[in-house]
């Protein structure tokens, strides 16, 4: 017969409802499992992405601070050799170096040095990273749209959150202390022996106001990184075409600073600078004068009215065999100071034989 079955097991539905309530959370619960897995790997992703970009940051102002104190370090230096030149020049005119006569010659020199080897013009230098530095940090600005970092280290709070709020505050302090050290290395130093020169010698006057005018353009490049450290450190996962270091170095391209050979040779062609246009100063009277009667030399020898015999040999022992050559001083080598004052091109005068006196 097809009747109930007394023996087959009865289902309560308060039991059958139970269990299905206990699947759901347990599929709930595996379920915000994974997406704490997910978040938390997100996370994890997300704080080396974090250090990724502060060590991106901190490499870029260690590359400015570098930068930095070889371009003081390069001014002191420059100086010092301008100073070394003028003291050889006033040697060679036996007259002190602070005379004021000099500074036109040593003017006329620096106005010929820039015009042969512009870029060791350090003022130029300083002016190209400036623009740069503007530019930068106007792009970096521009692009920046980003929420204020704060909001993106409270949002989704974790146990994290400490850790990264802590990478911020590092980065951040990363410019001050970069800038601080740039004020207690040896770069200042430099600035503080480029200012016991003397200033009123036209190119050292330019190196002291470069010197001065160096601490705010490189502050423009220490906020053009702050500035791209901000707008990556808030979404640090975003690809990038260029680290932050390398568009640090973009703005400080490497100048071709002379070596220490090589500015031995820029001091002596320095010097060669202020002797040429101080032969060439028709005041000064540095001209040939010659008899027109050739028979009566020994009466009337070649002289030269403005050097002396001690200042037209000395010009060999200043720019002969003993000077260092290379590129940034290469005239020929001359036994005789005459031949040097002939290479400089200085102008001869034909001189009257007395009256009275007749040809043989």
């Amino acid at each position: 017969m097809g009747g109930p079955n007394p023996k087959a097991k009865q289902t309560d539905p308060a039991v059958d409802h139970r269990l299905s309530t206990i699947e759901a959370q347990q599929q709930d619960t595996a379920t915000k499992q994974k997406e704490i897995e997910d978040a938390l790997a997100a996370q994890q992703k997300n704080f080396a992405a974090t250090l990724d970009v502060l060590q991106d940051n901190n490499e870029a102002m260690i590359h400015l601070q570098k930068y930095s104190i070889h371009f003081l370090l390069e001014a002191m230096e420059q100086g010092l050799m301008v100073s070394s030149a003028v003291t050889k020049f006033a040697g060679f005119l036996n007259l002190p170096p602070s005379s004021s006569s000099i500074n036109q010659y040593l003017d006329l020199a620096f106005t010929a040095v820039s015009a042969l080897y512009p870029a060791l013009r350090l003022s130029k230098i300083l002016d190209t990273v400036s623009k740069d530095a503007d530019v930068a940090l106007t792009i970096a600005k521009a692009t920046d749209t980003s929420p204020p970092v704060a909001a993106v280290v409270l949002k989704g709070l974790s146990s994290d959150a400490g850790q990264i709020a802590d990478v911020l505050k590092k980065g951040n302090d990363t410019r001050m202390k970069a800038l601080a050290a740039m004020k207690s290395d040896p770069s200042s130093g430099a600035v503080t022996e480029l200012s016991k020169l003397d200033a009123s010698k036209g190119p050292i006057k330019d190196l002291i106001a470069t010197a001065n005018q160096a601490g705010a353009t490189f502050d423009k490049v220490a906020d053009m990184i702050s500035a791209e450290f901000k707008k990556r450190v808030v979404n640090p996962n975003a690809t990038q075409t260029e680290s932050i270091l390398q568009k640090t170095k973009k703005v400080l391209t490497p100048p071709d600073f002379p070596t220490e050979a090589e500015l031995d040779q820029l001091e002596t062609q320095y010097l060669w600078q202020m002797v040429t246009a101080y032969c060439k100063n028709k005041k000064n009277n540095v001209v040939y004068i010659k008899s027109d009667m050739p028979n009566l030399s020994p009466l009337f020898p070649t002289r030269i009215p403005g050097l002396n015999n001690t200042q037209i040999d000395a010009l060999v022992d200043l720019f002969g065999w003993g000077a260092a050559r290379g590129k940034y001083f290469m005239i020929p080598f001359y036994s005789s100071g005459y031949d040097y004052l002939d290479f400089i091109g200085i102008p001869t005068i034909i001189e009257k034989a007395p009256p009275g006196m007749h040809r043989f």
